[in-house]
């Protein structure tokens, strides 16, 4: 999946897709991404760099995923996060 023409994107809902993994760089060049839905997904790995350049997500909804690696930086950019759901 390559995300990385949708510039001015803010919301980005890709809840109940079946996708198993994000891939490195996912959210490339979406700088002005807020909210990632991701709920009711198949996720099991977050790589480190998969939100190198989202840095202004305010929320991130993971829930109902099978989340078992997440690298030890994954989320380390993501200083304005408010809400991060993670029922896994």
């Amino acid at each position: 999946m390559h995300l990385s023409g949708l510039l001015y994107l803010k919301i980005l809902k890709l809840d109940q897709n079946r996708i198993k993994t994000t891939g490195k760089q996912l959210f490339q060049n979406m700088k002005n991404l807020e909210v990632i839905d991701l709920r009711y997904n198949s996720l099991s790995i977050f790589h480190e760099d998969v939100f190198a350049e989202t840095n202004v997500v305010r929320i991130l909804r993971l829930d109902h995923n099978d989340i078992r690696v997440i690298a030890k930086s994954a989320f380390s950019r993501l200083r304005q996060l408010e809400v991060f759901n993670s029922k896994f």
